[in-house]
Parts: C-alpha cells; structure tokens; sequence
C-alpha cells in the first residue's frame, strides 16, 4: 500500500499498483487534454476507489457543504504526485 497524506493533513492509502492501470493513464491523458470536470470524477473514483473518494469528497467540503471543484482538483495533484512512477 502507498500511504499518500495531503498537504491538509487528510490521509488516504492507494494499491501500490495504482498507476499500473491503462485506463487510468488514459484518463490523466484525457484530462490533459481537454481539461472536464467528467474526467476529474473518473480519476478519482478509478484511483481512490469509492469508498475514499467518498471520504475525500467529505473532507474537502466547505463549513457550506459546498465540494469546490478546485479543492478536488488540487488534492488529485497532491495524490498523483506522491504516487511512485511506474518502471517500464
């Protein structure tokens, strides 16, 4: 398991093969490309798992209840950064 804690203190922990995951890459390709919000969501369940994402979803939340949508996009920044590059 790859413990990844964010720069807020949230922690979370990933399969240590998470990256190992075609589909995944091709989201962050997508994403790179043409920069949705659908993408976002599919990132982050395919990475967190839904159970997390959910957590992570919660935790991000404002004393609102609002999810900004940069909030998300900056803590999948933080957890793709700190996820270990996959080795050809």
């Amino acid at each position: 398991m790859i413990d990844v804690k964010l720069s807020d203190g949230f922690a979370i922990q990933l399969e240590d093969d998470v990256m190992d995951d075609y589909d995944l890459v091709l989201l962050f390709g997508q994403y790179r490309k043409n920069p949705s919000m659908d993408i976002v969501a599919d990132i982050a369940v395919k990475m967190l798992g839904e159970v997390q994402h959910q957590a992570l979803m919660d935790h991000l939340r404002d004393e609102k209840g609002k999810l900004k949508t940069s909030a998300m996009v900056h803590a999948l920044e933080e957890i793709e950064d700190a996820i270990p590059t996959v080795k050809n």
